[in-house]
C-alpha cells in the first residue's frame, strides 16, 4: 500500500544543499553550520525538523526510498500489470547502485553504520531498515494482487533478501569500487528471475 508522506519545500531544500556539500567535503566534514550556511537557513529551522546532522543523513536516506516508491506507484496507477515497468522503476531509483559518484545515500549509509555504537545513530539505522522492509513489501504484495508476482513468495522475507542484497552491494562498492559496478540490467534480471511467477 502506497504511504503518503510529505516532505516539506524547506527540509527538501534543506537536503538538497546537504547533498552538495557532502559530495564537496564528505560527511563527516559536513557539519551542521556548514549546512545552514549553505540552505541560507537559521539553526532553528533546521532543528525545527532534525535534532542532529545524523537524523538528517537518516532522512536523506529514507527520501530515497520515498522518491522509488512514489515511481513505483506511479507506474502501477497507469494501468501497469506486468513486471517489467515497476521493476524498472526500482531500479531506475536505486542510482547508488548504478551511478555511485552522482548519488550521496551511499555515503551517507556508510558513513551512519561507522556509527552504529551510538544509540540515536542505530535508531536512525533501525528506523531506515523498516521502513524500507515496509515499502519493498507492499511493491511485492501489489505485484501478487495484480498476478504479476509469485503468489507464493513471502513478500517481506523476500524483501529482506532484496535489502540484504542492495545493503551487500553497497559495502561492496566501498571495498572495492572499480571492480564492482553492477549493471542496471544485472539487478532488474535478479529481481526478475526472483518475483515472476
Amino acid at each position: 500500500m502506497k504511504q503518503s508522506v510529505e516532505y516539506p519545500p524547506n527540509l527538501i531544500h534543506i537536503m538538497e544543499q546537504t547533498e552538495v556539500l557532502i559530495k564537496e567535503f564528505g560527511c563527516s566534514q559536513t557539519t551542521l553550520k556548514k549546512i545552514m550556511d549553505k540552505a541560507e537557513v537559521s539553526k532553528g529551522a533546521i532543528y525545527h525538523y532534525v535534532s542532529s546532522k545524523d537524523e538528517l543523513f537518516g532522512l536523506m536516506l529514507k527520501k530515497n526510498i520515498f522518491d522509488v516508491n512514489e515511481s513505483f506507484w506511479n507506474v502501477l496507477s497507469q494501468g501497469e500489470v506486468d513486471l517489467q515497468a515497476p521493476l524498472k522503476a526500482i531500479t531506475d531509483g536505486l542510482t547508488f547502485f548504478f551511478e555511485p559518484a552522482s548519488d550521496v545515500t551511499n555515503p551517507i549509509f556508510i558513513y551512519l553504520l561507522s556509527k552504529t555504537e551510538n544509540p540515536p545513530v542505530q535508531q536512525i539505522l533501525d528506523e531506515f531498515y523498516s521502513y524500507s522492509i515496509a515499502q519493498a513489501s507492499s511493491w511485492i504484495e501489489a505485484g501478487q494482487q495484480g498476478c504479476a508476482i509469485n503468489p507464493t513468495i513471502n513478500p517481506e522475507k523476500t524483501a529482506a533478501a532484496f535489502l540484504t542484497y542492495s545493503f551487500g552491494l553497497r559495502v561492496t562498492q566501498l571495498l572495492a569500487p572499480t571492480r564492482t559496478a553492477l549493471q542496471k540490467d544485472e539487478f532488474y534480471t535478479y529481481m526478475m528471475n526472483t518475483l515472476k511467477p
